[in-house]
């Protein structure tokens, strides 16, 4: 089992180096594909509205699609390894990372998601077969609000066992549908949705990465595998 750093200050420090790397990426101008709002009108009152078909063929991939509480936006990925991945979107910019498909890291929102770990042993749980399933593990959030908070929980991740048609902004592909439970130290719970192809890839995902945070959800455009 991995275990996480028991000193908040000196946890943290991936988060910021991720962030890091993310604003280094946005300040050398990596390419990305944004979408402009219909109106002025509609950003002030409801936030990015949901791109059209076009645009979303249009879009160079990779790419997904996020949705928060300040509308939809396109991501382009901008960078990657073998486990994370940094996606940008501009107007105005904001800048995401996943760590084995998973939410890690947020830059640019009201609410800054600084680091978010999972501790598990061996292969990531939504990426092993529903057989093996159930999985157990914890999770370690680290974020910025009026402060720095570190928070754990403990998860269950339990999975359908027969997979259903998803619809994604371009296709509809089979996924098994599952969910994750959360109970945080805090005495609060949470709870995250993903939808994973019999590979293990995550086709499309709804969380909240730590309790009264704003869901995020994202789906894929354009696959990178």
């Amino acid at each position: 089992m991995v275990e996480y750093a028991a000193n908040c200050r000196n946890a943290i420090r991936p988060g910021r180096c991720v962030g890091l790397m993310l604003l280094a990426m946005a300040l050398s101008g990596c390419s990305a594909v944004g979408f402009h709002s219909v109106s002025s009108t509609w950003h002030s009152l409801f936030g990015q509205p949901p791109p059209d078909r076009e645009t979303l063929r249009a879009t160079p991939g990779p790419a997904v699609l996020m949705a928060s509480n300040d509308g939809y936006r396109i991501y382009s990925l901008a960078e990657s390894t073998e486990i994370r991945r940094y996606w940008r979107s501009d107007y105005p910019l904001r800048l995401v990372s996943t760590l084995h498909q998973r939410l890690n890291t947020t830059a640019g929102h009201e609410n800054r998601l600084l680091d978010l770990r999972y501790h598990y042993a061996g292969t990531p749980p939504w990426q092993r077969p529903i057989a093996r399933l159930p999985a157990y593990y914890r999770v370690a959030a680290y974020f910025e609000t009026d402060r720095e908070h570190m928070l754990t929980g403990r998860a269950e991740l339990r999975c359908k066992p027969h997979a259903g048609m998803v619809r994604l902004p371009l296709k509809r592909i089979a996924a098994f549908e599952c969910l994750e439970h959360i109970e945080w130290a805090n005495g609060k719970a949470t709870n995250n949705h993903i939808w994973r192809d019999a590979r293990g890839h995550i086709v499309r995902a709804r969380q909240i990465p730590w309790p009264g945070a704003p869901e995020l959800s994202w789906e894929v455009i354009k696959p990178w595998w």
